[in-house]
């Protein structure tokens, strides 16, 4: 089955280059020239509006620090990269979706280990998953590596096809530690949020709610 609308269906070389980045961390662990503790991908075609509360590097530059409605800038303009964890031995993910709420249904129609499952998963949950961005620390991103491997290995061998977002999710639903859903926004407020933003004091919109009222208010 293809869908013009979805790459991952139609471009293998969309799907290799999408699927290469736990891979291309994992090198970037092991070199590791700058002695880094925590690691951050971001996605090489970001664009706006994922740009949205990057912190600013630039000195000459004056921020006020104010946020309104999605643009937003910050006094402290230094990268603060987020960690997830009990122990720090998560990494970090986003969705475009409040995934907090929406957990038990799409455990039912996707978390299954099935083929049928990681396939209504690429067509029927096309990027709720945010793949622009994810962080954490060394031992979680080769934690990642690993298990990111071993899933695109499921996918293979049931014949799915799917670009990072899909693998994610499932690793996700598995609720295994792998990765941890940290509770940003999608694309507007996960880069920005993951970089930075969230030891903010203005953090809080860039935040899903995630309450039980909220979920039941949503339906």
């Amino acid at each position: 089955e293809k869908r013009f609308v979805f790459p991952e269906t139609i471009s293998p070389a969309y799907d290799v280059l999408c699927n290469s980045k736990t891979t291309l961390m994992h090198r970037a662990l092991l070199q590791n020239p700058f002695r880094s503790t925590r690691f951050a991908w971001v996605d090489g075609g970001l664009h706006w509006p994922m740009t949205v509360s990057i912190p600013y590097t630039d000195p000459a530059t004056d921020m006020t620090g104010n946020c309104s409605n999605y643009l937003c800038s910050f006094d402290d303009r230094f990268v603060d990269i987020l960690t997830c964890g009990e122990k720090s031995d998560s990494v970090c993910i986003g969705f475009n979706h409040n995934a907090a709420c929406l957990r038990n249904e799409w455990q039912k129609k996707f978390g299954s280990r099935s083929a049928q499952g990681k396939r209504a998963n690429t067509f029927n949950c096309w990027n709720c998953q945010d793949g622009a961005t994810f962080s954490g620390t060394g031992p979680a991103m080769l934690r990642l590596a690993v298990a990111y491997q071993g899933m695109l290995r499921e996918y293979r061998q049931q014949r799915v096809v799917d670009a990072d977002q899909g693998p994610m999710m499932q690793l996700w639903l598995r609720d295994e530690g792998i990765v941890e859903d940290c509770g940003c926004k999608g694309f507007r407020a996960c880069t920005g949020y993951m970089l930075g933003a969230w030891k903010r004091g203005e953090a809080d919109w860039l935040l899903f709610n995630r309450s039980r009222a909220a979920c039941e208010a949503n339906g």
